[in-house]
């Protein structure tokens, strides 16, 4: 049952995204670039720090939508205003949507905030998710002053020391790449 209805939330947010992308860029990549990486990231760091898979799953999915159309500030407030309505509408217990709420809000007082706090930074060292992001800076200066304030940011939101030293390398690469 919560398998379907993941799926048709994962269908739903991809939709939104995909619509959202081409208003904003004109091409698709957000969902799959970020969204999708987030969780599966967060699948794989729920299972290894015994989180709660379905409300990480959920939380990676729906992190990001109160930045469609408002843009970045107060985007994750807005996220979980959306997350609450979605989850109501396809029948989640409200255990669950409260989890929910509480890792969108990067509530590092739980297991499932920290798993997808470390997500969300995490996805945003993959060459993938860089590349995009050079593609929509205006130019090289923007793009490297971006990256550099935005994984330093991210680096320090990572709380478990595998995953922080994995960024660290990441970041150090990077840098000499920039």
């Amino acid at each position: 049952m919560n398998d379907e209805r993941i799926r048709d939330i994962e269908e739903y947010v991809s939709k939104r995204f995909e619509e959202a992308d081409l208003n904003f860029c004109g091409f698709v990549w957000y969902f799959k670039e970020h969204i999708e990486p987030v969780k599966k990231i967060a699948e794989r760091l729920a299972v290894k720090y015994g989180a709660d898979l379905t409300a990480v799953r959920l939380a990676a999915l729906l992190h990001d939508m109160g930045l469609i159309g408002e843009g970045p500030d107060g985007h994750e407030k807005r996220s979980t205003q959306i997350a609450e309505a979605v989850l109501r509408e396809k029948g989640f217990d409200e255990q669950t949507i409260s989890r929910v709420k509480s890792c969108i809000l990067h509530d590092r007082s739980t297991i499932e905030g920290k798993v997808l706090d470390a997500a969300d930074a995490l996805s945003h060292f993959r060459p993938q998710f860089l590349f995009y992001r050079a593609k929509l800076s205006r130019s090289y200066e923007e793009f490297k002053k971006y990256v550099l304030e935005k994984l330093e940011r991210d680096e320090r939101r990572i709380e478990f020391p595998e995953e922080r030293k994995y960024a660290e390398s990441r970041f150090g690469m990077i840098k000499k790449l920039l």
